[in-house]
């Protein structure tokens, strides 16, 4: 129920969030004070709780024991302009994803990838996926991870 893209140099996330028959916008993403931009696809709840423990890991929170089942895994994607990305799923422990690129997660990411690895950048991929997928939608927001 989300879409979001990384090609390199820009992340971008769709609003759209579904709970049963009903559509509405929702923000998938956190702006750290320290320039961090915190992402998430999944269950937004869950994306909430792990943003918390991203947030507070190094005062000793434990990684959500809600995010260790395999049916009903939740991303996280961390963004720290100028350095990389890095993806946590079931575990506390982030895959560098700075040099993989095109990628993208969520219920749009098929579409997202393939306008991608046509030229599309991320927000186009987004707007692409977010036109195929009645799950992704809304506003699109694009955030600058390298200039």
């Amino acid at each position: 129920m989300t879409v979001i893209a990384w090609d390199g140099k820009k992340i971008s996330v769709d609003r759209r969030m579904v709970r049963g028959d009903i559509g509405f916008d929702a923000e998938k993403f956190l702006e750290c004070d320290d320039g961090t931009i915190l992402f998430s696809a999944g269950v937004l709840t869950r994306g909430r709780e792990l943003m918390a423990w991203h947030l507070k890991r190094d005062e000793g929170m434990e990684f959500p024991s809600s995010n260790k089942d395999d049916d009903l895994v939740t991303i996280l994607i961390v963004a720290k302009p100028g350095e990389g990305v890095w993806v946590y799923e079931d575990a506390p422990f982030g895959e560098d994803f700075t040099k993989i690129y095109p990628m993208a997660w969520g219920s749009g990411e098929a579409s997202a990838m393939g306008a991608m690895f046509n030229g599309a950048d991320s927000c186009t991929a987004c707007k692409i996926a977010a036109s195929i997928h009645v799950t992704c939608g809304g506003e699109i927001d694009t955030f600058e991870v390298f200039p």
